[in-house]
């Protein structure tokens, strides 16, 4: 009787030390979707932290940095990265255009689906430019006038400036 006892002792904590322990991945996989990126160098102190992990985010929210603020929102379905401008003007010939997607989601890693010419075909996302924007803070006045943005990704600027946040739009800066 001891050695049966004995034994299943010994088959219980031999089948305890087989299972591995997650610590937490469950909780690391990210849901599915992509965070909406804030914009390059925005800042707003105090920062708030709702959130650690998608986990820990109602639903299929995710658990997102936007302006050094961490909380809860609902996911985009597009990558990171931009798709580069169509060489010339759309054709409006659809039947023969190569349509390969239609969403992000349906390409391979990081590739995003992007118009071309004459369709949508998955590529690589142009990269953004090295160096980060500076941090800037919502401007308490705006000037007088319209403000608009100049740049809308670091492709649109000069040499090797990024398009940050200035305070109270979008612009070419030097990056730090």
């Amino acid at each position: 009787m001891g050695l049966l006892v004995g034994l299943l002792v010994g088959l219980l904590v031999l089948r305890e030390g087989a299972q591995t322990p997650n610590y937490g991945e469950e909780e690391r996989k990210g849901k599915a979707g992509f965070c909406t990126p804030s914009p390059h160098g925005l800042y707003e102190p105090p920062c708030n932290v709702s959130c650690e992990w998608d986990s820990e985010c109602p639903g299929n929210a995710k658990c997102c940095e936007y302006a050094c603020h961490y909380f809860c929102m609902a996911p985009r379905r597009e990558k990171a990265g931009h798709c580069p401008p169509p060489l010339m003007k759309k054709l409006l010939i659809p039947a023969l255009c190569d349509v390969t997607c239609s969403q992000d989601s349906e390409c391979h890693g990081r590739e995003k689906c992007c118009e071309t010419t004459c369709g949508r075909i998955c590529q690589p996302p142009l990269e953004d430019k090295p160096g980060k924007c500076p941090k800037q803070q919502w401007a308490k006045e705006t000037p007088r006038g319209l403000v608009y943005d100049t740049c809308r990704q670091d492709q649109d600027c000069e040499g090797q400036k990024k398009c940050c946040f200035t305070g109270t739009s979008m612009g070419c800066v030097e990056s730090q």
